[in-house]
């Protein structure tokens, strides 16, 4: 009984696969684009931005999507543990992260406009500054995201963007 439902389910497979047309291939030369997309498609010339800023940019948008609290792991990577809060002094482990995404926060950075976004200059008074900057990969910017009364400070490490700050 075994044996005929098996050849009827080949030969299905078979014609099924026999009946597909493979596409045909085209040798095809990538032209580059003689102007930039954005103004290509809206008309308009596109903002100054850096391609460091638009990394950060794409890093916090993630960030900011991932919050949602069904995507752990990822999010847990996303933030440089022992995260520093308000000093140098008071860190949250990684353990604890679960807290800097509360659904409070959450809303917060759902709220987050360009506004409320500022890159860090790299020589900024005090030792806070400095040390955070430590931190950070070697000429790479620092950024600024202000959430109501919270503040994210962000830095590449390693290559990656990460929250490396919090203050209140």
């Amino acid at each position: 009984m075994k044996q005929p439902i098996l050849y009827i389910v080949g030969a299905c497979l078979l014609m099924a696969c026999a009946g597909r047309q493979q596409p045909q291939h085209m040798d095809t030369v990538a032209v580059t684009p003689t102007e930039d997309s954005a103004l290509q498609t809206t008309g308009a010339n596109p903002p100054a931005v850096s391609t460091e800023e638009q990394e950060f940019r794409t890093f916090f948008s993630s960030l900011r999507e991932l919050s949602d609290g069904t995507h752990d792991t990822t999010l847990r990577s996303m933030v440089n543990f022992p995260l520093p809060i308000d000093t140098m002094t008071k860190t949250m482990a990684k353990k604890d992260y679960r807290r800097l995404f509360s659904a409070e926060m959450q809303h917060k950075l759902h709220a987050v406009t360009d506004e409320n976004i500022t890159r860090l200059e790299d020589n900024l008074p005090g030792e806070y500054y400095q040390r955070l900057k430590r931190m950070t990969d070697s000429g790479t910017a620092m950024y600024n995201v202000q959430l109501q009364d919270t503040a994210l400070i962000f830095g590449k490490v390693n290559g990656q963007y990460k929250v490396i700050a919090l203050k209140r």
